[in-house]
């Protein structure tokens, strides 16, 4: 069975297109002193500290999961409205969604 490698720094050799200059914002470092500060105050945060965070991290999602519904309901109410009176599939589907 023959596999297949694609070398893409002969292509980047080669390319007419290579001259062109970076787009504005655009960065070829990785990381930047910021993430580093972020990645050492991660590591500096006692066990502790990390359970309370994860915790409360825990909390917000479970608040997000309960609320959205409730952020859908609007939505859904414009979309029953504009679907009509008359009995078609797409009245019928849009019932059958708010219902769910």
């Amino acid at each position: 069975m023959a596999t297949t490698v694609l070398e893409y720094s002969a292509l980047e050799r080669t390319s007419k297109n290579r001259h062109l200059p970076s787009p504005p914002g655009f960065s070829s470092v990785v990381t930047t002193n910021k993430g580093k500060e972020a990645a050492s105050k991660a590591n500096a945060m006692t066990p502790k500290e990390k359970a309370d965070r994860n915790e409360e991290l825990k909390a917000k999602r479970a608040w997000d999961l309960a609320t959205s519904p409730a952020k859908q309901l609007p939505m859904q109410m414009m979309m029953v409205y504009f679907s009509g009176g008359g009995v078609q599939i797409f009245s019928m589907g849009m019932v059958a969604m708010l219902l769910a």
